[in-house]
């Protein structure tokens, strides 16, 4: 996947072998250390997962935050447990509209595209003035991975305002086009 990485096995009092991987990004030259316990995956992949796993609690976090997600329901173990799968379930939800808006009525976030599509060339722009490359995984992640504000915004809008669905439609073109 990357020919900038380094193994190691380390182990703590002789016991628990783990294995140190670093990755040296190929864009900006920083190294990363990660350690784990799994031994038969590539450098490369144990990288990706790692970024992917940041990636997903980024999502999360800040997917609680814009929906407002600020206090437990309870204690009680069940109780968060239960708080977590609705959010989950929540945020699923919320994704599967966005695909329909997109599949069915052409409504994507445009506006995000855009600026992804800006920022990945410049990040190219910049690693070739030093010599360098930006990992070809990174251009093939999933352009959007969160929910904007503007997205939920125009959902709670919708919802508040009890507009139907054809005029909600119309709210979410606008609202996916350009921030407002």
């Amino acid at each position: 996947m990357c020919s900038g990485y380094r193994l190691q096995t380390i182990s703590f009092d002789g016991r628990n072998r783990m294995r140190r991987v670093r990755y040296v990004d190929p864009e900006s030259g920083e190294a990363f250390d990660f350690l784990t316990t799994v031994m038969d995956l590539a450098p490369g992949l144990i990288a990706l997962l790692y970024l992917l796993r940041w990636r997903i609690e980024k999502v999360f976090d800040t997917s609680k935050n814009k929906l407002e997600e600020v206090k437990a329901w309870a204690t009680g173990e069940v109780a968060q447990e239960m708080q977590a799968h609705f959010f989950a379930l929540t945020h699923n939800l919320l994704l599967l509209l966005r695909q329909k808006l997109n599949a069915e009525h052409g409504i994507r976030e445009e506006k995000v595209e855009r600026k992804r599509e800006a920022a990945m060339t410049r990040r190219q722009e910049k690693a070739t003035q030093h010599g360098r490359t930006v990992a070809r995984f990174q251009e093939k992640l999933p352009a959007i991975v969160q929910l904007t504000a503007q997205f939920i915004r125009a959902l709670r809008n919708g919802i508040t305002r009890a507009l139907r669905w054809t005029a909600a439609l119309s709210h979410f073109r606008k609202a996916m086009k350009a921030y407002l």
